[in-house]
């Protein structure tokens, strides 16, 4: 990679190229781990700015529409466990809430995989880091992120999906029906709330208040196993980063029309 500008500025390390599109934040308090992680980068044909903590990744974030984002779980001044969900709240003005983040931890356990992906990460990276896993993990989201509505998708083709699976749903909770009937009738409010909030979002134009009620509702709708949703919610997440907003409304009336179906199951 031909490294053509490099500048230093509040604790920020901006290193940029033109030999690929996509745009990194690499949030890491550690100065080797950031060299390393930044040569691996290079050799994958990557531009990428760097942050200190989570505050400055946050900053970043609001200024600078990237692709995505390698954070660090423990910094000083903002852990990234912090930083994600803040970024996930739409508490802040970053330009894309829903921005594939991927943690970096040096813990390999899995209540540390769970805690990452708990606040709001899409995935992981183990350190020491190993250039292959890095760019499979990239390479993976960014795939993602590139996927559009198909052409071929309709409101039809949707209400002919295969339903909720109820006693999927209840097998994976051992057959706790009290908490069985609670996350539903957690999740039929909530998904209201969300609809009504994706409507107001696209009234107003409102892009990070869309895909911030759209990662919401994916994520929920994953944990339950409505996977009809949440294929639509990750849809509109990536809709909303179209500046005019034109394949929102399609899919919010698919997510109604769905949901409504839903409900009539229960």
């Amino acid at each position: 990679m031909d490294v053509t500008k490099r500048e230093e500025s509040s604790g920020m390390v901006i290193r940029k190229n033109s030999s690929c599109d996509a745009r990194i934040l690499l949030v890491d308090d550690n100065p080797i781990n950031q060299k390393v992680a930044l040569k691996f980068l290079e050799k994958m044909g990557y531009a990428a700015d760097v942050a200190d903590n989570g505050r400055q990744a946050i900053g970043a974030l609001e200024k600078t529409a990237y692709d995505i984002v390698l954070m660090d779980c423990m910094m000083p001044v903002l852990d990234g466990y912090s930083a994600t969900r803040l970024i996930r709240s739409g508490e802040t003005a970053a330009l894309d809430p829903a921005i594939p983040i991927i943690a970096m931890t040096a813990n390999a356990m899995q209540w540390d995989r769970e805690r990452c992906i708990d606040s709001g990460m899409d995935d992981y990276l183990s350190k020491p880091f190993r250039m292959d896993d890095m760019k499979a993990v990239i390479e993976k989201w960014l795939a993602a992120a590139a996927l559009t509505l198909p052409a071929t998708s309709s409101t039809a083709e949707i209400s002919a999906a295969k339903p909720f699976d109820r006693a999927s749903f209840l097998e994976e909770l051992d057959g706790d029906r009290e908490l069985f009937d609670h996350l539903l009738e957690i999740y039929v409010a909530d998904t209201g709330d969300q609809i009504a909030g994706m409507k107001t979002g696209l009234r107003e134009k409102d892009h990070s208040s869309v895909r911030a009620y759209a990662h919401t509702l994916k994520g929920a709708s994953g944990t339950i196993g409505e996977k009809v949703i949440r294929q639509l919610a990750l849809e509109l997440e990536r809709a909303a980063k179209v500046p005019d907003l034109s394949d929102a409304p399609k899919i919010i009336e698919m997510i109604e029309k769905e949901f409504e179906r839903f409900r009539a199951g229960l």
